[in-house]
């Protein structure tokens, strides 16, 4: 999942904060299955 720097313009920061959360679990399981 990609977000374009426009649409992170738009969004507001409890969105910024969920999308950085989903993105570094994301890191984290790919690790773990590693």
């Amino acid at each position: 999942m990609r977000i374009k720097p426009r649409a992170w313009k738009h969004m507001t920061l409890k969105q910024r904060l969920i999308a950085l959360y989903l993105v570094s679990n994301k890191n984290t399981v790919n690790r773990w299955n590693d």
